[in-house]
């Protein structure tokens, strides 16, 4: 059977001219968090060797060097070979690095929602040994300075390396993706290669959802120190090709974007989740980014914007219908061969926001903003009956407008919010991830339901609820058909 890509013209026949030669996970960072199972004694035995790589790390800071990367000293610790670094990752007091892993530690005095360790594998670790073997390494190592912790994934980086497919600028435009900050490389690391230089690749969206697809061949040329993958990873592919350039499909999700994330099993920023799901974590990638099957002159046309017509002038191209050419173009071959990971397809992932969470530092922001944006108004002037004068107004706009004060509106939005935050909760326990119930999330409910209640039971005629107030609630909260009497005219 032959199988044409119009943006390639090749003709595959039987046996794909596209061939993956490495998978793998290219990057991992985790934080590490105290657990409530500590012990008081096993706190102290933390700080205090933190407390001693602290000391250590004063007297590298000592030493005169013009690469911050040489200040070290080397310590054994638990039986493995590390160096001291001088200076540290933002947020950690010291870090210690060897060939496979950078470490940071700081102190805590009690477990909190902040971490006291960070973890950044090395991509030669990784690749050498595999993650699973990286990871479970480091954490049994990890053990003997804190004995309990739990592992949040904070970065992971995938790569897909093949040969057999040479991207050019055109594949820029071939991309359907949702994502806003789209751009080229080129090989001094800029965006522009109008100049005669080689063209490398280009980057889909930023930096806790992205993807990345370069010339890993022209890289390793520019940096050799990244040839490890080579003897690792391509030489043993029976696939590998010496006489062609290797190109990479990298995408990369930070715990910004993990946490909203889950399967079957949990979210995505656990980190032995997270490592169980790297298939599904790639699956979700190809899913939020296509290549599409467009022939050069359609795609040339989507670059510049404009179609040329038979008589020699040219038509704009709408918005429309560029976007029906990515609706009826089919993805490239390439992007079928590489929609699964470890020749295993990903499961679906479900996307759930995240609870937000009213603070009273949320109230104080807003009454700044209130008071600066009056004074503004005033000219350098704050004047309170001026600001009694916009609240009536205010009021009266959103009674003329819906029928409720302010006030009521304000009531509304937080029953909305509530079923909101009820809702994520459900979903959170109908997927078998226990209650996730916050500690006052009972309490809230029980306050916002006698707040709520005590409206109905006023007894001044001038304070009672318009009937478009009550019926809004009524709507709204379920618990108010204990209310229903109040709805009759």
């Amino acid at each position: 059977m032959r199988q044409i890509s119009k943006s390639t013209n090749l003709i595959y026949k039987g046996k794909n001219l596209i061939n993956i030669i490495n998978q793998a996970v290219d990057t991992y960072k985790e934080h590490l968090y105290p657990t409530v199972e500590l012990t008081e004694g096993e706190i102290i035995d933390y700080n205090d060797f933190v407390l001693d790589l602290i000391e250590l790390k004063k007297e590298v800071q000592k030493l005169v060097s013009k690469n911050g990367d040489e200040r070290y000293i080397t310590e054994i610790i638990h039986n493995q070979k590390f160096h001291i670094m001088a200076t540290t990752q933002k947020g950690f007091a010291v870090t210690i690095k060897n060939g496979d892993v950078s470490i940071s530690f700081k102190r805590f005095k009690k477990v909190s929602k902040q971490p006291c360790i960070k973890i950044e594998y090395r991509a030669e670790y990784l690749a050498r040994y595999g993650y699973v073997k990286c990871v479970t390494q480091t954490t049994s190592f990890l053990k003997n300075i804190l004995s309990k912790f739990k592992q949040i994934a904070s970065e992971i980086h995938l790569c897909t390396d093949i040969q057999g497919y040479d991207f050019d600028v055109l594949d820029f435009f071939r991309m359907k993706s949702t994502t806003r900050k789209n751009e080229f490389h080129h090989d001094d690391d800029s965006t522009n290669f109008f100049e005669g230089k080689k063209y490398t690749g280009f980057t889909l969206g930023k930096g806790d959802f992205m993807m990345r697809i370069y010339n890993k061949t022209h890289e390793i040329n520019k940096f050799p120190e990244k040839s490890f993958v080579k003897p690792c990873r391509w030489f043993v592919s029976p696939n590998y090709d010496e006489n062609k350039e290797v190109w990479r499909i990298e995408v990369q999700i930070r715990r910004e974007k993990l946490k909203h994330y889950f399967n079957d099993k949990k979210f995505l920023d656990d980190s032995i989740n997270c490592l169980n799901s790297v298939p599904d974590i790639w699956s979700l990638f190809m899913k939020k980014f296509h290549h599409i099957d467009l022939n050069e002159d359609s795609t040339i046309e989507v670059m510049r914007g404009k179609k040329k017509l038979k008589n020699g002038s040219y038509k704009l191209l709408s918005k429309y219908a560029i976007r029906k050419r990515f609706q009826r173009g089919e993805i490239t071959p390439l992007w079928k061969e590489i929609q699964t990971f470890f020749h295993t397809k990903g499961r679906s992932l479900t996307y759930l926001e995240e609870v937000s969470k009213p603070s009273a530092l949320y109230v104080k922001n807003s009454f700044k903003s209130l008071v600066s944006t009056l004074t503004k108004h005033l000219r350098g002037r704050f004047d309170k009956y001026a600001l009694a004068d916009i609240i009536l107004e205010a009021n009266n706009e959103e009674k003329e407008k819906t029928g409720l004060t302010i006030f009521d509106t304000a009531k509304i939005k937080t029953i909305d919010y509530f079923n909101q935050v009820n809702h994520i909760y459900q979903i959170q326990d109908k997927n078998g991830f226990g209650v996730q119930y916050e500690d006052d999330f009972k309490q809230y409910e029980n306050d916002l339901e006698n707040n709520i209640l005590a409206l109905f039971s006023v007894v001044v005629p001038e304070e009672k609820p318009t009937i478009e107030t009550l019926k809004a609630f009524y709507e709204k909260f379920g618990c108010l058909e204990k209310r229903k009497e109040l709805l009759c005219v």
